[in-house]
């Protein structure tokens, strides 16, 4: 018996990217179709590398890595606070996919920890695990 295997890989997934996909086999005894259907949508995944690209006296300017956006339009959201407060606040980055964002105004001389998160209509992804810490000039 001879066995074949086949992987359909689909990068950068894209909402043009759903539908059915059809496997052919073909050989001298006859031949095999399976068909496949994609069209998962879920909650997006969490971004990924958020790092300061830049800060003031006010301000502080983050970056990051969208993660798969679930097959949906997704929006993202800043989580940040003074580091050394329990008080949280957030913020909605516009316009929608939008990878760099500036946040003020922040108070002068003072350290402020941050993590993301990616939602769109079917829900919120986790906050980042890792969290960035800047302090303002």
């Amino acid at each position: 018996m001879v066995t074949w295997e086949s992987i359909l890989e689909v990068k950068n997934v894209d909402i043009k990217d759903y539908g059915s996909y059809e496997c052919i086999a073909k050989n001298s005894m006859g031949d095999e179709k399976h068909v496949i259907t994609f069209n998962v949508s879920s909650i997006p995944e969490a971004p990924l590398g958020l790092h300061v690209q830049n800060f003031t006296h006010d301000s502080v300017t983050l970056t990051w890595i969208p993660g798969f956006d679930g097959g949906s339009q997704q929006t993202f959201r800043i989580r940040y606070w003074k580091s050394d407060s329990d008080y949280l606040r957030t913020v909605d980055v516009s316009p929608r996919n939008t990878t760099v964002y500036t946040v003020a105004p922040l108070a002068l001389g003072t350290e402020y920890s941050f993590s993301i998160c990616a939602f769109n209509s079917l829900g919120e992804s986790n906050y980042t695990g890792e969290i960035v810490r800047q302090e303002t000039s």
